[in-house]
């Protein structure tokens, strides 16, 4: 069975709501995912043993002009030291265009991401403010979908 980190940092509770809906997706489909915030496990950042995982899901909200947020930054700043060959990836997030941003900090982790040897496996999932009903449905279906990308790639 595939196993996933999701780790996500939440403000306002936008972030947070979509972190559960895409966990819901992805249990629905049989993957076993622990979903942690990252004040949870801002002291483990450097212990954190992410070879047991088949993916890391990050879900970040944009603070301000585009800033990752502060809770966050530890985790981010250490993400390019981490050698993630071979594991996959995903970001979503919310974020408030009216700072001038759109999702900015999304980007951010995806090129961290990469910069560590991840491969992104999908596009990322982003929601202006409060993730509505039928948002929170397209993040169960982005949860389904991740499941079914692991799925073929870790069975190919």
């Amino acid at each position: 069975m595939e196993h996933i980190l999701l780790i996500y940092a939440s403000m306002s509770g936008n972030t947070e709501k979509m972190a559960f809906a895409i966990a819901e997706g992805l249990r629905g489909d049989q993957v076993n995912v622990t979903v942690k915030d990252i004040f949870e496990i801002r002291d483990e950042v450097e212990t954190l043993n992410l070879s047991q995982y088949d993916a890391l899901l990050i879900g970040t909200y944009t603070w301000m002009d585009g800033d990752v947020p502060d809770e966050f930054l530890t985790f981010y700043d250490d993400l390019p030291l981490w050698d993630l060959t071979g594991q996959k990836g995903a970001v979503f997030g919310s974020y408030d265009s009216t700072y001038g941003n759109d999702g900015a900090a999304i980007e951010l982790f995806i090129d961290a991401l990469k910069e560590a040897g991840a491969e992104i496996i999908i596009n990322p999932l982003k929601i202006e403010l409060t993730p509505h009903a039928n948002e929170l449905k397209e993040c169960r279906s982005y949860g389904k979908k991740i499941a079914l990308l692991l799925k073929s790639i870790l069975t190919a």
